[in-house]
């Protein structure tokens, strides 16, 4: 299961994979005419946030979003993820896709979900109000925080952002119980979180729900 990783990138149409070698870089918007164009940082709180291990995969998802009216502004984003796996912290380097949408969520994950790779792929968004299960964005981290707060198994995953303009920002996914646990730990090494609610697909939340361990 893969689960996060950070480089700031570029998604292009499959048309065009060839003439640039395959390669992702810089980051991009989807725009509300369908069309990929570079763009400058977006918001980092985007409404629906997925991850992906392969490259071929993200421009398939950048795809399915542009095909399907789902969204604009899209984000893409070379991520490093931290999660607990066969007894340790395991991390892996990923690719981070984020935009904006009005529609259904349950539209958003029948799409996503059916261009992905994983098993049990990360598909969030970002709601008001409470929840059982929250993003929470540090900035200015190391993964050697990530690292402990995955030890501490305090989050499911903790995403860290490791280059461009939002290098060492770190977004973490846990449940409420975990929070103020969260904050105290993290208050050891002079830094504060932002929370914000999310909901997503039941897999992952339930994932969630089950590698995060309150002391």
């Amino acid at each position: 299961m893969g689960v996060c990783t950070r480089v700031l990138s570029r998604v292009v149409p499959c048309s065009l994979l060839a003439t640039l070698g395959c390669s992702l870089a810089g980051q991009v918007r989807l725009s509300q005419t369908r069309s990929f164009v570079t763009s400058s940082i977006v918001s980092m709180n985007q409404d629906v946030v997925t991850t992906t291990d392969k490259k071929e995969v993200a421009t398939a998802l950048a795809a399915a979003v542009e095909n399907t009216n789902l969204g604009s502004d899209m984000l893409v984003e070379d991520i490093q993820s931290f999660y607990w796996w066969k007894g340790d912290v395991q991390d892996e380097g990923e690719i981070r896709l984020s935009f904006k949408s009005t529609v259904d969520f349950a539209q958003v994950e029948k799409v996503i979900a059916g261009a992905h790779n994983y098993e049990t792929p990360m598909i969030i968004q970002h709601v008001t109000g409470e929840s059982p299960y929250w993003r929470g964005d540090i900035d200015a981290c190391t993964a050697q925080v990530a690292s402990d707060l995955a030890a501490k198994r305090l989050v499911a995953c903790a995403q860290l952002t490791k280059a461009g303009e939002r290098s060492g920002l770190l977004s973490v996914k846990t449940v409420t119980a975990a929070k103020p646990h969260i904050e105290k730990f993290l208050e050891t090494q002079g830094m504060r979180v932002r929370w914000t609610p999310i909901t997503g697909n039941k897999p992952y939340l339930d994932w969630v729900g089950e590698e995060t361990k309150i002391p």
